[in-house]
């Protein structure tokens, strides 16, 4: 299960499953007061044993701006999770100021999976050949990099973005999947991360094409939302 950004509650842990604690730039979970990424919090969340791995959320299909969230919405309970002041707008960064390129990238991946002992992956979103094949080089270059990418496709969905983003933003996922998996061949490091697919993935053909196009698995999260049921009313 991924927690997705907003941090590990209770309730992620409640049916005791294997959990990717996901952070993205707001860093919601493993923050200081101040806002900076705290490696104390990040020490205690991978001290969890159902936490089983972290995913860094560099993007996402649905968006390119940070997420945003009312401050009617900012209960205790989630000021808790999520290490904020509650009542409080919150508007996530865009980036993670924690690093400026690849490199650095790397390097900060390093430290987070030598401190929490727990496989390290990244989530991308694919708009800019240069910029994914600049970071396959890297990977080669440098030895290092993730455990895992998850590439997210522009069908990916949200609740916190605007509608012109929402629909335009990002390469289908049956576009970009091939070409992170070519990429990665071609640098010959694809041997040493798994590739995982999302982004509307709801049905088994749909899953069956992604692994076929070089997935090693699927994310799915539209598609239990429905089946539990969920009728994309925006309301909630």
């Amino acid at each position: 299960m991924n927690t997705g950004e907003g941090g590990l509650s209770k309730y992620h842990l409640s049916g005791n499953p294997d959990i990717m604690m996901q952070i993205g730039p707001g860093l919601f979970g493993v923050r200081t007061p101040g806002g900076e990424f705290s490696w104390e919090e990040f020490k205690k969340k991978s001290e969890i044993e159902q936490v089983k791995a972290f995913e860094i959320k560099l993007a996402q299909g649905a968006k390119i701006r940070g997420g945003h969230i009312e401050g009617q919405k900012v209960t205790e309970e989630i000021a808790q999770i999520r290490l904020v002041e509650p009542g409080q707008t919150i508007n996530s960064p865009n980036r993670f100021y924690e690093f400026k390129n690849f490199n650095e990238l790397f390097e900060f991946v390093e430290r987070m999976r030598d401190v929490g002992g727990k496989p390290i992956g990244i989530k991308i979103v694919v708009g800019d050949l240069d910029a994914l094949e600049e970071m396959t080089k890297t990977m080669r270059d440098t030895g290092k990099g993730p455990d895992f990418i998850t590439v997210d496709g522009g069908e990916g969905g949200t609740g916190a973005t605007y509608q012109e983003l929402a629909d335009a933003v990002g390469l289908p996922i049956m576009s970009a999947l091939p070409l992170v998996d070519e990429m990665l061949k071609k640098y010959g490091v694809r041997n040493r991360v798994k590739l995982i697919a999302s982004g509307k993935l709801t049905s088994p053909d749909k899953v069956a094409v992604a692994l076929a196009m070089g997935a090693d698995l699927v994310n799915i999260a539209r598609g239990f939302m429905i089946s539990v049921g969920c009728i994309m009313a925006e309301i909630c």
